[in-house]
């Protein structure tokens, strides 16, 4: 139907009886071309979705695992529970690292010319290390807080740092407000071992509250997220063509294949995606794993939403700008069009003030 509806608009309705009707007409084409390409992509990644199950590993096999919780001005409650939860996860306690990568105790914001700021930070910092010792006076001798000199490329650069003072075989990335289940690494590390190829395994991201507009039109809970369209169908459609990608957090890699790249790359704003684009163009292969572990936050507020999905809107057509998946040597064509896909998908704001205008 797609297809016949391209074929007519092509041959059928382009107005071309003057240079303004022309423009016009050929700009609502083009929007159309757009969604039509998506459409099919989406069709095609959707056609076979990948359910995986957990693979068993013998307890002598598991490797060791360096759990890393970013953080940078939230209130350090919020880190704090999910350092508690990864730390009563089911996994032997000598063979996993619970670590605070605290970008708001670095020298550079302990030292800013700003003495609101400065406090803001000095006592924040204070609070989060207390905590700490509190846990290890409690038993939990595998929790510790890191920092470094300077806040350079964000979380990217801050996940880096802690990796050159590290060394499991596993780093499970966790935001700081992403509490995990006691099950997580059981479910997930016998990936690795099965297959020594894997450099990730990604699982989807739930929240425990209401986004904006899921509130104000009072959906939560009645309808799917936004997020379930990506996390339990395309992500598992991509993952049939080893295309699945990092998403940022509730996700596992291999530190071998992570350093091999730099660790996480850094030329866009969504380094997650990227860095796996870099490893998957090397050969490297990834996990998704559909089983609900993670509950976050959403964003509070429309303001917070907006600047999340800028982010986001952002970084894919930075990562097609610079490193156009169609040109990267070393990705099969199935895994060029799903990045593709997934970069030129949030160019619908484009189209879709057309379909708006197009009517006048």
């Amino acid at each position: 139907i797609i297809l016949r509806y391209f074929w007519w608009r092509t041959f059928n309705t382009i107005d071309t009886e003057n240079i303004i009707n022309f423009t016009l007409s050929f700009l609502l084409y083009v929007a159309e071309v757009y969604s039509m390409i998506i459409a099919i992509l989406g069709i095609f990644f959707s056609v076979k979705p990948i359910d995986r199950r957990p693979i068993e590993v013998e307890e002598s096999q598991l490797p060791t695992v360096d759990i890393f919780i970013p953080t940078y001005n939230e209130p350090p409650e919020i880190p704090a529970i999910t350092a508690m939860a990864a730390l009563n996860m089911d996994y032997p306690q000598d063979k996993f690292n619970v670590y605070i990568l605290d970008d708001g105790g670095t020298t550079q914001k302990l030292n800013d010319p700003d003495p609101e700021k400065q406090k803001f930070f000095r006592e924040r910092a204070e609070e989060l290390k207390d905590i700490i010792n509190r846990l290890k006076a409690l038993g939990y001798k595998n929790i510790h807080y890191l920092t470094r000199e300077r806040n350079l490329h964000a979380k990217s650069g801050n996940i880096n740092e802690a990796l050159k003072k590290t060394n499991g075989d596993l780093i499970l990335i966790l935001d700081a407000d992403h509490i995990p289940s006691k099950d997580f690494l059981i479910e997930t590390v016998g990936f690795f071992v099965k297959y020594p190829k894997t450099f990730l395994v990604q699982t989807p991201h739930m929240f425990y509250n209401p986004d904006p507009i899921e509130k104000n039109t009072g959906i939560f809970g009645k309808t799917p997220g936004e997020n379930e369209m990506f996390y339990f169908l395309i992500q598992k459609g991509f993952d049939l063509w080893n295309a699945s990608f990092f998403c940022g957090s509730a996700a596992l890699l291999r530190r071998k294949y992570l350093e091999e790249v730099g660790g996480i790359q850094a030329h866009s704003i969504t380094e997650d995606a990227e860095t796996a684009l870099e490893l998957h163009s090397r050969g490297y292969e990834s996990i998704y794993y559909s089983k609900p572990m993670i509950y976050g936050l959403n964003p509070e507020t429309l303001s917070g939403m907006i600047v999340q999905r800028v982010r986001w809107a952002q970084g894919m057509i930075q990562i097609f700008m610079l490193k156009n998946p169609l040109k990267l040597k070393g990705l099969k064509w199935y895994q060029k069009l799903a990045y593709l896909n997934a970069n030129i998908f949030w160019f619908f704001g484009l189209a879709r003030v057309v379909f708006l205008l197009a009517p006048l």
